[in-house]
């Protein structure tokens, strides 16, 4: 199991009372209390709600079996890790930041790798266009092969498959077509929040 950055030790000595895997299921402003997943409620005098991001759902069937993952967390890191290396294959959905990172570190241990992009180049939302053609030369110099403008059909166990029919095969299918904020709790009556987009 990877360690994390700041153990249980490290954020007590830094006067963090971390809850892992205890949900916030209300707000009371009235009474200045965060209610959690287990009925215990929490008290403040100033709450600053940081509920982060959530994967963007790839909406093709096959997207949820069991060779599809995202990279969201530690455990979805070590997944991920544990199934690449020499002789393997990955198909990585989405010509980001994440998936550039990815596919580098991929290929450094031996593993194919193919990223897919929807758009006509890498990093369109995030870079110039001559920065994306530098990354993109990089790592075809690395051995990552690209596909650009694909429209995507299924995931099946075999690997991705085009909307053209085209099979790409893959042990291991990474999704990161981005994220959508998760407003669910702070969205409830009651509350105002103001949102941004990852």
């Amino acid at each position: 199991m990877p360690k994390a950055i700041a153990g249980a030790e490290g954020l007590r000595e830094a006067g963090i009372d971390f809850r892992p895997s205890a949900p916030a299921a209300a707000i009371d402003r009235a009474g200045q209390a965060v209610t959690l997943g287990d009925g215990s409620r929490l008290p403040y005098a100033r709450l600053l709600i940081a509920t982060g991001a959530r994967p963007r759902a790839l909406p093709i069937p096959g997207a949820d079996g069991p060779n599809v993952a995202m990279l969201r967390s530690l455990d979805d890191a070590a997944r991920i890790r544990a199934a690449l290396g020499s002789g393997r294959r990955l198909a990585v959905i989405g010509g980001g930041f994440i998936g550039l990172e990815l596919a580098a570190s991929a290929r450094r241990l031996g593993t194919e790798v193919t990223v897919v992009e929807a758009l006509s180049r890498l990093l369109s939302r995030g870079v110039p266009a001559e920065i994306a053609e530098v990354l993109e030369v990089r790592h075809r110099a690395e051995g990552v092969a690209f596909v650009f403008g694909a429209g995507l059909a299924a995931i099946s166990a075999e690997g991705l498959v085009l909307e053209v029919g085209r099979l790409l095969p893959a042990d291991l299918v990474v999704v990161g077509i981005g994220a959508v904020p998760d407003t669910a709790l702070p969205r409830r009556p009651g509350l105002r929040s103001t949102t941004a987009s990852p």
